[in-house]
């Protein structure tokens, strides 16, 4: 089961009390899937479970069984009316109405049935993203306008042609998951986000040290060539007496890391003095006979 699924499965097990804030959320699940007309009404799930919580919502603000299936189509002159004048929508353009402002939760339990309708998250341990991808340009623009109303704006791109609505901040998208019902998830989100951010601090640490080795055998390697060019060439002997002993330490620790090598000199040197006896080493080695 995906993040998205197991977060909406937690919005669908939440309770929804005033009638009130029951016409939010399926104006919002409707609205956001742009699904309205004045002759018709479809109604399309993503999940038997999605689809159940609206039936029941559904029937609890109007007293109507809706038929089972992924898609419903209410074309009864009845039905359509009524959900027009719950929805105080006058004309078949169906945009943010004043159903969304009746009582302080109604905003909440609109956003609850926007997330149903075209929510998306993403997994925290990969990517912190929670998304809105409504079916037209109209609906993003205004719920772009009722993000931004809340206090809870969101930022916008376009996907193939379509504007898309989303928050990349993990602590926002944890105070969005408790705000509209998915309280059940926010734990697992944030353990998920904690457990990605750990993998993503170990991965970071490993190719530090992976390039720290890189550079340290690749350094060693042009030590080495330098002191086996310089015997070769009989001008070994001609190097001071402690680039001689730095030489020789190199070539019986070829694995040795400087802060190591170092301090297997008698006495010991810093670091800074090790790589100082090395680059002089190297730069002897270059020198013409």
């Amino acid at each position: 089961m995906s993040f998205t699924d197991r977060a909406k499965s937690a919005v669908c097990s939440s309770v929804i009390k005033k009638h009130c804030c029951k016409v939010s959320f399926l104006y919002g699940y409707l609205f956001s899937r742009d699904s309205f007309s004045e002759n018709k009404i479809t109604v399309t799930f993503e999940s038997d479970v999605t689809g159940d919580f609206f039936r029941r919502i559904f029937y609890d603000a109007f007293s109507i069984n809706l038929e089972s299936g992924k898609k419903i189509i209410l074309d009864d002159e009845f039905t359509v009316s009524l959900l027009y004048g719950a929805f105080m929508c006058d004309t078949d353009i169906f945009s943010l109405s004043d159903v969304v402002y009746v009582c302080e939760n109604c905003a909440k339990s609109f956003i609850k049935g926007v997330f149903l309708g075209c929510g998306t998250i993403c997994d925290p341990t990969k990517s912190y993203r929670l998304e809105f991808m409504g079916k037209s340009e109209r609906i993003q623009k205004e719920l772009y306008s009722f993000f931004d109303w809340q206090g809870i704006g969101a930022k916008k791109y376009i996907r193939k042609g379509r504007t898309v609505l989303y928050y990349n901040n993990a602590d926002i998208i944890e105070t969005m998951l408790g705000y509209i019902g998915a309280g059940k998830v926010v734990f697992d989100y944030i353990n998920a986000r904690m457990t990605g951010e750990e993998r993503t601090s170990i991965i970071r640490k490993l190719n530090f040290e992976t390039a720290n080795m890189n550079k340290t055998a690749s350094a060693t390697a042009s030590q080495l060539s330098a002191i086996r060019a310089l015997e070769s060439s009989g001008r070994f002997s001609l190097l001071p007496e402690e680039l001689k002993y730095t030489a020789k330490l190199r070539t019986e620790n070829p694995d040795a890391s400087f802060a190591a090598l170092a301090s297997l000199h008698e006495p010991p040197i810093t670091k800074s003095g090790l790589t100082h006896r090395l680059s002089k080493i190297i730069a002897f080695s270059k020198e013409e006979k």
